[in-house]
């Protein structure tokens, strides 16, 4: 059966009292899992506790643990979630470990499955290491590609 595979972050909304593992390609890996689909996440996390939030997630949902990387340097994904009367104001931290997905370990980690497509956003391309990665997991597939156009204010260019 084909895969879904999945690339990009995998964060923590931090919202000061509590915090919820989220990132649009988690996301939608996460449902995916729920439905229990076939799919690859391929991501990045620190070895913190964000990263455990993020790796409890992963095993609540019984997902395939392949494409997710360790970071021994940066921090997991967090975004800093303000709630307000006119709705939610998010400030994306820089350089996180979703930035730096490793290339040949995100290949090679689809090597295993049969992509029936890949699923992407725009968040972990803002990092020219991650957007190396994505280049590289797209060159190695002939799957339909569906790209997720989540624009966040300062994040690209």
């Amino acid at each position: 059966m084909a895969t879904a595979v999945v690339f990009g972050e995998a964060l923590v909304d931090d919202f000061n009292a509590e915090q919820v593992v989220g990132g649009a390609p988690f996301n939608v890996a996460r449902h995916l899992a729920a439905f229990m689909a076939p799919v690859l996440s391929i991501t990045r996390i620190g070895d913190d506790q964000s990263g455990q939030l993020v790796r409890a997630e992963f095993e609540r949902f019984a997902m395939n643990e392949a494409g997710l990387q360790l970071d021994p340097l940066e921090e997991t994904g967090r975004v800093l979630v303000e709630r307000g009367p006119r709705g939610h104001r998010f400030t994306i931290l820089p350089n996180q470990a979703y930035d730096f997905i490793d290339r040949t370990a995100a290949v090679a980690s689809v090597g295993g499955v049969e992509p029936g497509l890949v699923y992407f956003g725009m968040l972990a391309q803002r990092g020219e290491v991650s957007r190396a990665a994505l280049k590289g997991l797209l060159d190695a597939s002939v799957a339909p590609r569906f790209l997720d156009l989540n624009l966040r204010d300062g994040q690209y260019d």
